[in-house]
């Protein structure tokens, strides 16, 4: 259901924005400094059922994840912010970050990564989630043993289009309007060695944060709603949804609670943290995403993809150019937009350049099939003018 789908896209903020902070060990403390900057990217394995084991807390521990399977891989894009859809929502941001997990709007200084928010999919809608105030992802300077906690709310729109005639009631709501307010705990409890498929790291800090949440639904009725049976009361414009109706409509209850736990790893030399492990109540492994590479992305059903490609410049403006090992010449380029939306296609030469002249700035998806239509790869590009 889409509430459910929401509650997943802010499960995900959390998990992703686990990954946004890098790491500097001088004088064993974490500082901005080796944050990403804009042209920065990084790739990100995902394993949806890692099967690893925590360990302990405090100093000298080991971390054996060289089993984490890359089932999917994504590149994520350091850019800047006032290059993308909906910059001006999060003017306090002064980096950005894109992936396909969303577009993050963050805010980097020498005291902190705040998240001010993120856009991303939900079925053909693009949502916006704004964290007012932002939410502090790290504080600097962080070593074994600190810790700190902060609270902020995120305020997400998306419009529905309900319109139906149940029993004779005419029902017309618009959009619904989701409301979070948190407390976020982080606590760097351990260091030692992590071990990855791609890479060792010593040295490696691991911090556990807790986000606690209530959700709220308020919906947007262009008119207002009085129905005996069904009994429906829904005033015109914003109000608080109904708890029944809220839960009639599969949305779950109304407030909701939530508790999402993550365990985050930082390793020096690194611009990115190099692996954040998502856990449920009972502290097991949900899944997990991890510094990879190409050559270690497992194949299968959902990611059917058989040809590395590279794409610069990226970000771009009036063309890419895409290349390969294996010969391009024939194939089909693809360009969609944030929604989805197919926005270009063109037939691939030699020299691997497409004309991007068209497309407004903001961020694509490019997918490239062969000559019998198969898709044999795909990426992600940001247009700058």
């Amino acid at each position: 259901m889409l509430y459910s789908k929401l509650n997943q896209i802010m499960k995900k903020l959390l998990l992703s924005v686990s990954l946004l902070t890098a790491a500097s060990f001088a004088f064993g403390q974490i500082t901005s400094a080796d944050f990403g900057s804009v042209g920065d990217s990084y790739q990100l394995g995902l394993d949806a059922t890692p099967g690893v084991s925590l360990g302990s807390t405090g100093a000298g521990q080991t971390w054996n994840y060289t089993t984490l399977n890359t089932e999917t891989l994504d590149t994520l894009f350091f850019v800047d912010p006032a290059t993308l859809p909906n910059a001006g929502d999060f003017p306090s941001s002064n980096i950005a970050t894109v992936s396909n997990e969303g577009i993050f709007y963050l805010e980097k200084n020498v005291n902190y990564i705040r998240n001010h928010g993120l856009v991303a999919g939900v079925g053909p809608f693009a949502a916006v989630a704004n964290y007012v105030p932002g939410l502090d992802i790290i504080q600097f300077p962080a070593s074994l043993g600190t810790s700190f906690s902060t609270s902020a709310g995120v305020s997400e729109k998306i419009y529905i289009g309900i319109d139906t005639n149940i029993f004779g009631c005419q029902i017309v709501v618009d959009s619904i309007w989701v409301k979070r307010t948190s407390v976020f705990d982080v606590d760097f409890d351990a260091s030692g060695t992590l071990q990855l498929p791609t890479d060792t790291f010593n040295n490696a800090l691991r911090s556990y944060s807790e986000e606690r949440s209530v959700d709220s639904i308020f919906i947007y009725a262009p008119n207002a709603v009085n129905c005996v049976f069904p009994p429906v009361a829904i005033p015109q414009g914003w109000s608080f949804a109904d708890p029944s109706l809220v839960a009639f409509a599969g949305f779950g209850s109304n407030p909701s609670f939530d508790t999402t736990r993550i365990y985050t790893w930082y390793a020096p030399g690194e611009d990115f943290s190099v692996c954040a492990i998502d856990v449920n109540s009972a502290n097991s492994p949900v899944s997990a995403r991890f510094k990879s590479d190409y050559a270690h992305f497992t194949v299968g059903i959902n990611e059917p993809f058989t040809v590395e490609t590279t794409l610069y410049p990226n970000p771009a403006n009036d063309f890419i150019r895409i290349t390969s090992e294996e010969p391009l010449a024939g194939t089909t380029v693809s360009m969609y937009d944030i929604n989805g939306r197919i926005v270009a296609r063109q037939i691939m030469n030699e020299q691997g350049n497409v004309n991007t002249s068209a497309l407004e700035q903001g961020v694509y998806l490019y997918m490239i099939h062969d000559q019998q239509n198969k898709p044999v790869s795909k990426g992600r590009f940001v247009i700058s003018r």
